[in-house]
């Protein structure tokens, strides 16, 4: 599950569960949700976690959906 880290300059959400099919409806709207409130948003996924391809997508989406409200998503540990 996601847990949020909240700074007022740099909101945080950090995925440290894996980012799998399994959970990614779960995680879907911990993201979302984080990102409307927000101006921007970082996002840090642990450095041993599993991601497939569903947990790629995500992220995808949730920059394409960032973008066109005006938002910034980044990810704190670019591959």
């Amino acid at each position: 599950m996601a847990r949020s880290c909240d700074d007022l300059y740099d909101p945080t959400i950090s995925f440290g569960d894996n980012i799998t099919i399994r959970n990614i409806s779960d995680l879907k709207d911990d993201l979302l949700g984080h990102l409307t409130q927000a101006g921007r948003l970082t996002l840090v996924i642990d450095e041993d976690a599993l991601v497939d391809l569903s947990g790629v997508q995500l992220i995808v989406a949730a920059q394409a959906f960032a973008r066109r409200e005006g938002k910034a998503l980044r990810l704190a540990r670019p591959a």
